[in-house]
């Protein structure tokens, strides 16, 4: 069964506030980047310093310009995440899915569970502004136990929501939003 999913561009506001949230930490990431469209995620991140970008996305991958370092995977997200997942360990993932599906609730937990995720992993999720995501997750990684995906930034950006998770709280490299 076909379904006609909203293409979306990711606002240039929500870009800037991803690369000032994680300028402090950028230098020498791994970057997945689920449903990247054009890529103008990735390529920010990589202009920012980030070692290079895995992008994933159904449609063709856009022309890109040489040197870049990203690197094209057109598959479907989930099949990319449970089949074959990036070629290394990733230290951020930006996942960007087509708005009002449920995407986000299906991808975490098994992003959690990834044996490819760096133990200070974060995961940057962005959805409409109307979504409300602020979940927390068990994520099993074999010898070591339990962990958890903890939410350290949730905020509006122009119609759409930044909501930025950290494996480790202790070690955070997002520092957590205060309440007041």
């Amino acid at each position: 069964m076909s379904e006609c999913i909203e293409v979306r561009k990711t606002k240039a506001v929500v870009i800037k506030a991803l690369c000032d949230i994680l300028r402090p930490v950028i230098s020498d990431l791994v970057v997945l980047d689920l449903f990247a469209g054009l890529g103008s995620v990735s390529r920010a991140l990589v202009d920012e310093g980030a070692r290079c970008a895995y992008a994933v996305d159904l449609r063709s991958p856009p022309q890109q310009d040489e040197g870049a370092n990203i690197h094209w995977f057109q598959s479907d997200v989930i099949d990319f995440i449970t089949e074959s997942g990036p070629p290394e360990i990733v230290d951020l993932i930006f996942m960007d899915p087509p708005y009002r599906t449920d995407y986000v609730k299906r991808l975490l937990p098994l992003i959690a569970e990834a044996k490819w995720l760096n133990d200070r992993a974060i995961v940057a999720v962005e959805t409409s502004a109307l979504t409300n995501y602020k979940i927390e997750l068990d994520r099993s990684y074999g010898k070591e136990g339990n962990k958890k995906l903890y939410l350290m930034r949730d905020r509006e950006y122009g119609g759409s929501r930044l909501t930025i998770y950290q494996s480790d709280r202790e070690k955070a490299a997002v520092e957590p939003e205060s309440d007041g």
